[in-house]
C-alpha cells in the first residue's frame, strides 16, 4: 500500500573549490527543517569516494509538509545560489510502497 509520506534524495555535486561552502550550506538547513511540523527525517551524506558529492535524504509526513518545506526562506536562499556552489544537482522525490 502507497503511504502519503514523501521521501526526497536530492544529491549535489560541488562546483571546483565550492565543496566548504556547499557543505556548509546544506549543514545550515539541518536544524530549521528538523523543526518543521512535517518533517520526519532530515540527513546529510557525504560520499566516500568523492568528497564534491552530497547527499540529502529527506523523509516528510506528506506532500503538503514536503511543500512547506519546499517554501521556506531558508531553503529558498540556497536555491538561490546553487548556481554557484553546484556543477550538477538531482533530485528526485518518492512514495513509500512496501
Amino acid at each position: 500500500m502507497k503511504s502519503s509520506e514523501i521521501i526526497c534524495i536530492a544529491t549535489f555535486i560541488a562546483a571546483a573549490d565550492q565543496i566548504e561552502n556547499l557543505q556548509h550550506s546544506l549543514l545550515a538547513l539541518i536544524e530549521p527543517t528538523r523543526e518543521e511540523p512535517g518533517c520526519i527525517s532530515y540527513n546529510l551524506h557525504q560520499a566516500h569516494d568523492n568528497q564534491a558529492q552530497f547527499t540529502m535524504i529527506e523523509k516528510f509526513k506528506d506532500q503538503a509538509a514536503f511543500d512547506f518545506h519546499s517554501a521556506q526562506p531558508y531553503l529558498q536562499a540556497l536555491v538561490a545560489k546553487l548556481n554557484t556552489l553546484v556543477e550538477h544537482l538531482d533530485v528526485k522525490t518518492f512514495s513509500a510502497i512496501a
